[in-house]
């Protein structure tokens, strides 16, 4: 399966970036800053068109729609016979809601490959989302812990500049 991100550390570097830009993002839609946001989204955008698989079935273009409290990742899956022909391209879209959530769906396919398809992209595509998963959580983890400490070391008459 290829990616455009190379490695786990890579992938958990851009991560931590995409952290920060989805609390700009936040930041921004709260603020009613239309301009800033959206170029935050661009950056979420791209960063899921390097992270998201594409080969070993999967077509190499990922096409997205920005939606309000959404993103749909379009693609195809290469669908082959029993005898490794080509059979079929099977779009599907992948809907990725808040903090990484994602479903995949086919728009009303009625291909004998539908089921086989699903497990194999949940696999995959759950793959890169988990990671995206445990590097948010893991970051979030740090900068709690980091606060407490910083909190305990000023209580304890340290002078403690931002840990965090």
């Amino acid at each position: 399966m290829e990616s455009g991100v190379v490695g786990d550390t890579e992938l958990s570097i851009r991560c931590l970036d995409l952290f920060n830009v989805l609390q700009a993002y936040n930041n921004c839609s709260i603020s009613g800053d239309a301009d800033f946001a959206s170029r935050h989204r661009s950056t979420i955008v791209d960063f899921l068109g390097e992270a998201l698989p594409r080969g070993s079935g999967i077509a190499e273009e990922w096409h997205f729609e920005l939606e309000h409290e959404r993103i749909r990742a379009y693609n195809a899956y290469k669908c082959l016979d029993e005898h490794g022909k080509h059979e079929e391209w099977l779009p599907f879209v992948v809907t990725i809601h808040p903090e990484f959530q994602y479903t995949v769906s086919f728009r009303g396919s009625t291909s004998r490959y539908v089921h086989q398809v699903h497990t194999h992209l949940d696999e995959v595509i759950g793959g890169v989302f988990s990671q995206i998963h445990a590097t948010i959580w893991a970051y979030r983890l740090i900068t709690y812990h980091s606060e407490i400490l910083s909190e305990v070391m000023k209580q304890c008459g340290f002078h403690v500049e931002a840990l965090n």
